[in-house]
């Protein structure tokens, strides 16, 4: 007994003459029967909440920076880093995360999820915002990753019930001033645009846009540092080096921050169990090629998920190549098309999108792109130049 008081003495001294260095722990020692599978899309994940004593001669013991005290926080020592997921993970759709420290949270994404089979009458799925609602005047921001509807679907639902400032890149930002104009959400001083390698202080946090490629233009991973130490979260991408527009993925960055040490790595984890790679896009715009080629006086109708403007690009392309007209079919295709020619990422010659009548299927007119959504049907003339095998039509899937 004596011999444990002693011992219980001597690391106390220790740990005040600064022998020893305190360190975060990442995650809890493994227990028996625990599996980071078992994770729901609720369940809080703390980190460096625990503290654990490594001897600075330890070579398994990562180097670690002393930290001082966050005022913003009104912290005198340092916390954890609180991590809720309310969506996205185990599942596809309503990405959004909580990053608490201290007093601070933030909020990556905002998207929204599409019904199973058995939510019959059920247009979409949010996620639940309880948790929010109670932590609510911790709040200071929403930071997006890219402009998919898992991402930013339910922005206009949650700006509705919380008024805080939201950051995203040029495109993405564009199309969420669309959903808000749709929800008939004035915008105010909410949004704000960024870029690759822009940084935001927000609170406890302090946050780095990082470069990366996705099937959508602007998509951005972001470097989360805090007191307790930097969290990568990826967002969602894929490595191609031969992107077909916008810059190569910014892995030196990433080795930048790996090089310094990282509390947490959250990839994007989807198709991972799969081996092998993604191919590039321009490999399926190869496959355009070969379908135009061969469509002769046909016509050609491409199924494409609206937000995929480099394999919209493609097509135009292609479109322009083989003298085809354009025809846009569906209101998301229609509006993100739109948007993206405002915003010059969908390079479009003039004359070659046309406007037809949904009902009759007459092509009324061929116009200039930037015209794509002020065209007035009834102020159109009715042509008979419906000639079946110059057409190529978007449908949105």
């Amino acid at each position: 007994m004596n011999e444990k008081k002693d011992g219980n003495k001597n690391l106390n001294k220790k740990l005040n003459n600064n022998k020893e260095i305190e360190t975060d722990e990442v995650v809890k020692k493994n227990q028996k029967n625990s599996n980071f599978a078992s994770l729901k899309s609720t369940d809080p994940v703390s980190l460096g909440k625990n503290k654990i004593s490594v001897k600075k001669n330890v070579k398994s013991a990562p180097p670690v920076k002393q930290y001082k005290k966050n005022k913003s926080a009104g912290l005198n020592k340092v916390h954890g880093v609180k991590i809720v997921h309310l969506g996205g993970l185990d599942e596809i759709g309503k990405n959004m995360i909580c990053f608490e420290y201290g007093n601070d949270m933030i909020i990556v994404d905002c998207g929204m999820g599409f019904p199973s089979v058995e939510m019959l009458g059920v247009d979409i799925v949010l996620p639940d915002y309880s948790y929010i609602e109670k932590n609510k005047e911790k709040l200071k921001a929403v930071v997006i990753t890219h402009g998919h509807e898992d991402h930013i679907g339910g922005i206009p639902f949650f700006l509705k019930r919380f008024n805080v400032p939201i950051y995203g890149t040029r495109l993405t930002i564009g199309l969420i001033e669309e959903k808000l104009k749709e929800h008939k959400i004035p915008k105010g001083e909410k949004l704000h645009v960024c870029s690759a390698k822009s940084v935001i202080k927000l609170g406890a946090f302090t946050v780095e846009m990082i470069n990366v490629n996705h099937s959508i233009p602007d998509a951005v991973g972001l470097a989360i540092s805090t007191p307790a130490g930097v969290i990568l979260h990826t967002g969602d991408f894929k490595i191609d080096y031969n992107p077909i527009s916008g810059s190569v993925i910014d892995l030196a960055r990433f080795a930048q921050f790996g090089s310094k040490g990282v509390l947490l790595l959250m990839a994007d984890s989807t198709n991972a169990e799969r081996p092998g790679h993604t191919m590039p896009e321009r490999q399926v715009g190869e496959s355009f090629k070969k379908l135009f080629s061969q469509a002769f006086n046909k016509r050609i109708i491409i199924a494409s998920f609206s937000s995929n403007i480099h394999r919209i690009q493609q097509i135009i392309d292609n479109a322009v190549k083989y003298k085809r007209y354009v025809i846009i079919s569906g209101r998301s295709m229609e509006n993100i098309v739109a948007k993206a020619i405002e915003l010059s990422y969908l390079t479009v010659p003039d004359g070659v999108i046309a406007y037809t009548l949904p009902e009759t299927g007459w092509i009324l007119s061929y116009f200039p792109s930037e015209k794509l959504q002020k065209v007035d049907p009834e102020s159109l003339e009715k042509t008979d130049e419906n000639l079946p095998g110059r057409l190529a039509c978007f449908f949105y899937k």
